[in-house]
């Protein structure tokens, strides 16, 4: 593991329940120019979604790991380094492969509200 990977996986993440007994770990970076801003890992061998935001802008860059990317009704190879913009209300959702995946997700609205805890998702399925 390089130390950029390191770093990553030894953010302090929070456990969140996405819908439907799906399980991923956020770690809030806190708002930037562009919104707020989240380190998301998901764990090996799963699929997370798809779903949607009611109201934010989402866009995804990549940095660890490999598998598969739901957007709209395509599905598409992911590495580090891709870099996705996905309009609110877009299903997305991530399929992994045999490592975990590590991603920055920039969000135009907040979407973990401070005081619940929830997050702004619409599970379609």
């Amino acid at each position: 593991m390089n130390l950029i990977e390191h770093n990553f996986m030894s953010l302090p993440y929070e456990k969140k329940d996405i819908g439907k007994g799906k399980i991923v770990e956020i770690c809030e970076f806190g708002e930037s120019r562009d919104g707020y801003r989240y380190c998301v890992r998901f764990k090996p061998n799963e699929t997370f979604g798809p779903n949607s935001h009611n109201e934010a802008d989402e866009v995804l860059e990549i940095i660890l790991g490999k598998g598969r990317i739901i957007l709209g009704d395509t599905e598409t190879e992911y590495l580090p380094g891709d870099i996705y913009n996905i309009p609110n209300h877009t299903l997305h959702g991530i399929i992994t492969n045999d490592d975990y995946t590590v991603l920055i997700s920039t969000q135009s609205k907040k979407i973990l509200a401070p005081d619940s805890g929830k997050i702004d998702i619409i599970n379609s399925i």
